[in-house]
């Protein structure tokens, strides 16, 4: 009989996409504005939201690369990050997750458009900890939309009440 160190070892590797757009009434200077001051994200949403950021601490910023710890809420589900931010002026912000329960990235853009602003928002990722894993592709798939979701939505919102 075989022990178990005999049996091959399978990688868990999964790539989940979530997106999301919306159509924001605030205009692109009052979306970007509120896209670079990072430390501002966690005013977006109130303290209720089960999905919302709680803190980001800037940890080191160089040019237009900067280094965040968050802190945050998803789909009710409590985690902590570090990420690299790059942030491409009045036009988009990309992230790579550098420590937490997932690696990949996500993106944030802003495009103005005879109606306003479009906000989009995307995840490309995959899970890095033994309980994102275990959460499964679908339940994961589905938390990460309705986070995507929630931060356009927080991110209009918080935009058209403090415009430029």
């Amino acid at each position: 009989m075989q022990s178990p160190s005999n049996f091959p070892c399978v990688e868990y590797n999964l790539t989940i996409k979530a997106t999301a757009t919306l159509v924001s009434k605030a205009s692109k200077d009052s979306v970007w504005k509120a896209m670079e001051d990072l430390e501002s994200w966690p005013k977006w949403a109130d303290s209720t939201k089960k999905t919302r950021l709680v803190s980001v601490k800037i940890v080191s910023r160089e040019g237009n690369t900067v280094v965040c710890d968050c802190d945050e809420l998803a789909g009710g589900r409590h985690t902590k990050h570090r990420d690299k931010v790059v942030l491409y002026p009045k036009e988009r912000e990309e992230s790579e997750f550098l420590t937490g329960a997932l690696r990949g990235t996500t993106s944030m853009s802003c495009v103005e458009i005879p109606q306003g602003t479009r906000i989009d928002f995307s995840f490309d990722v995959e899970p890095n900890s033994l309980g994102t894993k275990i959460l499964g592709p679908f339940t994961l798939k589905k938390m990460l939309q309705g986070t995507a979701e929630e931060y356009c939505k927080q991110l209009s919102d918080y935009a058209e009440a403090h415009p430029s």
